[in-house]
């Protein structure tokens, strides 16, 4: 398992921005994914929620995370949380893939 040494809390540690699973119309931000993430990997991971369908139309649950992902590579808010703003990934699960794979085009 890889664990966050001493040396990496001077510039931070690196950040997974996790989009649950749900088919975007179930699934919140407590996905356990995330916790077993962040314990067998040594990186924060912020679980980001988004608003789902059909209350809330397309592109509304992107909207959220794209707004989530930048907030928190912001190097102000990523030093604010103890994250690398250097050091950032995405990931997901089912529909938090996709969402995953929108946040990098």
């Amino acid at each position: 398992k890889a664990k966050a040494k001493p040396d990496d809390m001077k510039e931070g540690l690196p950040l997974i921005v996790f989009f649950h699973y749900g088919g975007f119309v179930l699934g919140t931000h407590k996905d356990p994914l995330a916790n077993v993430m962040a314990d067998d990997v040594g990186a924060l991971v912020a679980s980001v929620g988004y608003r789902l369908a059909p209350e809330h139309k397309f592109p509304a649950g992107v909207d959220d995370c794209w707004e989530a992902l930048v907030w928190l590579s912001d190097p102000n808010n990523a030093r604010t949380i103890g994250a690398d703003p250097k050091r950032i990934a995405v990931a997901g699960a089912s529909a938090g893939g996709n969402l995953a794979a929108v946040m990098g085009l």
